[in-house]
């Protein structure tokens, strides 16, 4: 964290969240689920069983464990990876060309994903029988996947947002079976929102509606965000539930991303060859240019970006690699102008694979962030108190807050 810049922590509120989860509490209201009977008592050694399983494919859990960064290694000593047979799927190139600049190369492994109900209801089912409570917390887009959870007594499931709240409230009055409470004109929102048309693929969009129908099944909401930066948008999603006869609870309980960083591994090496080299640079005088691991850029951009830096004369760590595949596989290197590197490299370096971006955002040299705006971005950028340049180079709704 960055001398001067306050931390914006909700550590609090997610610990009080975690224990009524773990310790019986209260918690939030229950969705549209079945009446369920009490669970039976259970032995004491069943009660005091406290197991968080990571579930997910074996390729996604290798990838979260090599991207992990700025945590002590130690606070993951409780968590159990468990992976789940996947059918396979094509895995096609991202398109950095198409007219449509959602990574639509990513749908063949949403519909995969959604055979898991199966496995993970089996999983869900052997944990509820040695556990006193069993709480799923799932993305969105994965509701269809859960929900056998209302068939376990001891069992509940709330949704992860990873997007914004505004994101997620901006969704909501797009869509024409929500019944607001209140009056939105009021609030001098709904005209200021763009639209969700042609953000989205038409399959997507198919898929995003088909994962709807599950939501009643919830019993409440967590978001990667903060009251400090979003309460506005947490108070209309909450009162917009106050139409919902059961009233499910939100929380804000980001950011998820830790505060204090050190950029080094345990023995003291450096976890990323970019954090040695932002050692010798001075005070905020470095900028951070990366737009996610979904997003890839053309020739033509790829060469004005680097005709930008060039002439700006600015020190500068730029992320310039493919998107992500749906199965992680090696995509091509894009391609920089002849003779760039050369000319800036007294003061600028390349990263051409994934970079601990949380970590050089927390580094003391740097100065600024140009980004796309995904939401993962906004908060490490807020949290570590770095300005934020924006180029919407996408048009994610989803995704991006603004």
């Amino acid at each position: 964290m960055k001398e001067g810049m306050p931390p914006i922590r909700n550590t609090l509120i997610f610990n009080k969240f975690i224990r009524n989860f773990s310790g019986g509490g209260n918690g939030a209201s229950t969705g549209t689920r079945p009446p369920q009977p009490a669970p039976p008592a259970q032995p004491p050694h069943r009660r005091q069983r406290h197991t968080r399983p990571y579930v997910c494919t074996a390729t996604h859990i290798h990838q979260t464990k090599l991207r992990v960064h700025g945590w002590d290694p130690r606070a993951a000593a409780n968590l159990h990876f468990h992976d789940l047979p996947i059918p396979e799927f094509q895995s096609p190139r991202p398109n950095p060309n198409a007219a449509n600049k959602f990574p639509s190369h990513l749908q063949p492994l949403f519909n995969a994903a959604s055979q898991l109900r199966r496995p993970l209801a089996g999983l869900l089912h052997s944990l509820s029988h040695t556990s006193h409570r069993v709480v799923v917390i799932h993305d969105s887009l994965m509701s269809s996947v859960v929900q056998d959870v209302v068939s376990i007594q001891n069992a509940e499931s709330y949704i992860f947002h990873s997007v914004s709240a505004f994101s997620v409230f901006w969704y909501f009055q797009e869509s024409p079976d929500i019944n607001y409470p209140f009056p939105i004109k009021d609030y001098e929102i709904k005209e200021q929102i763009p639209s969700l048309e042609d953000c989205f693929t038409s399959e997507f969009m198919e898929f995003i509606i088909s994962e709807q129908k599950y939501i009643g099944l919830i019993s409440g909401s967590l978001y990667n965000t903060s009251r400090v930066v979003e309460g506005k948008y947490m108070d209309l999603i909450e009162k917009m539930s106050e139409n919902d006869e059961n009233n499910k609870k939100h929380w804000a309980i980001g950011p998820f991303n830790p505060i204090n960083l050190t950029g080094k591994k345990p023995d003291g090496s450096f976890s990323h060859e970019c954090l040695k080299w932002l050692e010798n640079q001075e005070p905020k005088s470095v900028i951070l240019i990366s737009f996610g691991t979904t997003t890839s850029f053309c020739e033509e951009q790829i060469k004005e970006l680097a005709n930008g830096l060039q002439e700006s004369e600015v020190k500068f760590i730029w992320v310039l690699r493919d998107a992500d595949t749906g199965d992680f596989s090696e995509t091509t290197k894009p391609q920089l102008p002849d003779g760039f590197l050369e000319g800036v490299k007294e003061r600028g370096i390349v990263v051409r694979d994934w970079a601990p971006q949380l970590e050089i955002l927390g580094h003391v040299a740097t100065g600024g962030f140009m980004s796309h705006c995904g939401w993962n971005s906004c908060m490490e950028s807020i949290s570590m108190g770095v300005p934020i340049l924006v180029w919407r180079c996408i048009r994610i709704s989803l995704e991006t807050p603004f």
